[in-house]
């Protein structure tokens, strides 16, 4: 095949940048034609600087103790800089790592979205920064449509113009859906960990930052080994990026996954006043205003000490009818309870013991004592009062399984 001759070289050069200089031209007007349609219909980037975050109805006492919560979405909104820097960075490197650098919009992340759709032709969910998805979050419908999609990149840029990146992120990480009715990022802390940010190990931050993506599908409480490659994947970002040295992504890596779900706890214990509370409001209220999403905080004239003051004297009360009445027997049978006594009396055996001990001993995880601690999380604990497993009934006492798995030798006079 022979050369091409300079001039026919040059000719074909001056056509490529001619159609390039076209291309880019008509780019640009369809661009600005784009924005000068839909600009003017978008909403006001100023509305986020005092957004409401949607809140549960929150009942407390006078001294400010939790009495109850009532709500479909958890949520705390928390402070940018009440929120850990290296969750941040988690949530950065797993979701948009160039987010202090582009300008809303990741020209990059756009391309690789569009050379994906010229390849397979399907609209697939891609090139969405951290500011993109605040502004779908908050304005926009989730309907994957072009023209939602111009109108999420020209609402970015607005929004990067009239709010810092921090308030940016601040606004993600409080509105952001993390499964199990969790919203933002403290709320997820508590329900999968049981625990504020500042207590978060790597790891479990890493796991949180990995919830956006699919809330469902990267669950820890529901696919446990799912959230786990989630995870790593995330640790691995990180590493990546040098928000972790070596050491800290080994051990992070090498954690087990600890996350289960933890109901919202309460401080006082008062659910008559709780629902006279929340009655209330819901009387007054309702008509104008969304009382379990508003975020209302209802202070009663409830002190906590004479509160548990009166719960103690409650149970005293009752406890000592109780007594004066005698024992009325078992309040339900398990039918496996046998299976459990032969399994307690074999772990006994191997350590020449016998069930009689009056010693307090965990025990081991074995199929059938898990299933009593599963029967035994059924039934609710009464103040002081808890259910057991009744295992033997001597004349002057009884021996019970508890909830902690283990035995217990109540005397006559217990």
């Amino acid at each position: 095949m022979g050369e091409v001759k300079p001039k026919k070289r040059y000719l074909l050069i001056k056509i490529c940048a001619i159609l390039g200089g076209v291309g880019l031209v008509s780019g640009l007007a369809i661009a600005v034609g784009l924005y000068l349609y839909i600009s003017p219909n978008l909403p006001d980037p100023h509305l986020l600087d005092n957004v409401d975050l949607q809140e549960p109805l929150r009942i407390y006492s006078a001294d400010n103790k939790l009495i109850a919560e009532y709500g479909d979405k958890r949520r705390v909104p928390t402070a940018i800089e009440d929120i850990p820097l290296k969750l941040q960075q988690a949530f950065i490197a797993s979701e948009d790592d160039r987010f202090y650098d582009h300008p809303g919009v990741d020209y990059q992340g756009l391309l690789r979205a569009a050379f994906q759709l010229a390849l397979t032709g399907e609209k697939k969910q891609g090139g969405s920064t951290i500011t993109m998805q605040v502004a779908r979050n908050f304005f926009l419908s989730k309907k994957k449509t072009f023209k939602r999609k111009f109108e999420e990149i020209f609402l970015s840029l607005k929004m990067e113009r009239v709010l810092s990146k921090d308030k940016i992120l601040e606004l993600y990480m409080n509105k952001i859906f993390l499964g199990k009715r969790a919203y933002g990022v403290t709320s997820a802390a508590r329900v999968y960990y049981g625990k504020p940010l500042e207590e978060l190990s790597t790891a479990q931050m890493a796991m949180i930052a990995g919830l956006p993506k699919a809330p469902s599908t990267f669950n820890p409480v529901n696919n446990p080994e799912r959230a786990l490659t989630r995870r790593n994947y995330v640790l691995g970002r990180m590493f990546k990026l040098g928000y972790i040295d070596q050491l800290e992504y080994d051990e992070a890596n090498n954690a087990e996954l600890t996350a289960e779900e933890y109901k919202v706890a309460n401080e006082l214990k008062a659910p008559y006043i709780a629902e006279m509370a929340r009655s209330f409001v819901q009387s007054n209220f309702s008509e104008n205003e969304d009382i379990y999403n508003n975020g209302f905080k209802v202070y009663t004239t409830v002190v906590s000490d004479y509160q548990e003051a009166a719960n103690q004297a409650i149970y005293k009360g009752l406890l000592d009818y109780e007594h004066r009445r005698g024992y009325v027997g078992k309040h339900d049978e398990w039918e496996n309870v046998n299976a459990l006594i032969a399994a307690i009396n074999q772990e006994k055996k191997n350590k020449q013991s016998d069930l009689d001990s009056e010693s307090i001993e965990a025990l081991p995880e074995d199929p059938i004592i898990v299933q009593a601690h599963e029967k035994l999380a059924e039934y609710p604990i009464y103040g002081p009062l808890e259910a057991a497993v009744v295992l033997k009934v001597e004349d002057q006492s009884v021996i019970v399984y508890n909830e902690e798995r283990s035995l217990i030798v109540i005397p006559w006079q217990g």
